[in-house]
């Protein structure tokens, strides 16, 4: 083909028509810019192809992190109103036990049933860590999404592990520790201090420790049942907030899930 035109080139010199051959020139150079600019556009085309491919594959596995943020949510909420439950109990029978009733075995038995710890939600960030760091959330062209899908996980998300009680839990362990003792499998007093997760083994019914003998409430200097009372009540207040904010989470979630599917004509999810 470049023969053919050097061809045509040279015969136009040749019979010393240079007025066509400049036209012919400029034709020429006309085609070949044509050929670039188009060539220039494919190429264009596909990466943008590329770009909306790796795009759509990113929200994809977003939506499967948010999928695996509500199971946790929901699921971790569920067990913590289990919780919720068998601490209103332990609440109960303390104050019972300050009016001057005789709960002793009921205390022991809420609080080595629900005072060992509280469900935690971990949620999954992964795949927004790694598009935002790798500067790929600028690409997407829905900046309201853009603006969503950080609200989420830079602010709603947060609130998960923001608002684990801890601090409420730590409380009344401490507190609870001063108050009771317990007998161990070996049938031997010790203290609180010494319960883990290997003491009773997790398929251990918590009944039996009803039928225990010789449980005794200490009474710790500077303490007393309400002290107690308190403290349990104000671990199911913070649990009572960090359920709340899983289920914000996970609502959230859900919401986000659909605004991603309906911007990127996904089959909805079944949740």
């Amino acid at each position: 083909m470049i023969k053919f035109f050097r061809k045509i080139r040279y015969n136009l010199l040749e019979t010393g028509k240079t007025a066509k051959y400049l036209k012919y020139s400029i034709g020429e150079i006309i085609l070949v810019v044509i050929g670039i600019l188009i060539a220039l556009q494919i190429n264009t085309w596909n990466e943008n192809r590329k770009a909306e491919a790796q795009e759509e594959s990113s929200m994809k596995e977003i939506i499967e992190n948010l999928k695996y943020d509500i199971v946790r949510c929901e699921r971790n909420s569920e067990k913590n109103i289990l919780l919720i439950r068998g601490l209103d109990s332990l609440r109960t029978s303390v104050g019972q036990a300050i009016d001057g009733e005789d709960e002793t075995v009921n205390i022991y038995y809420y609080a080595l049933k629900y005072g060992a710890d509280f469900s935690k939600a971990v949620l999954n960030k992964t795949t927004y860590k790694e598009i935002a760091n790798s500067g790929l959330i600028k690409n997407i062209s829905n900046k309201l999404l853009v603006q969503q899908l950080s609200d989420y996980y830079e602010r709603i998300s947060t609130t998960v592990p923001e608002f684990q009680p801890n601090i409420g839990h730590a409380n009344m362990q401490n507190t609870q520790k001063k108050f009771i003792s317990y007998i161990g499998l070996e049938g031997y007093i010790t203290s609180l201090d010494s319960f883990n997760a290997a003491t009773y083994s997790p398929d251990y019914d918590f009944k039996n420790i009803r039928e225990l003998e010789n449980l005794e409430l200490l009474t710790p200097d500077g303490l007393g049942l309400t002290d107690y009372y308190n403290e349990i009540t104000q671990f199911e207040i913070d649990l009572k907030t960090y359920i709340f904010y899983m289920s914000w989470t996970a609502k959230a979630a859900k919401k986000l899930i659909e605004n991603i599917e309906k911007e990127y004509e996904l089959a909805p999810t079944l949740l």
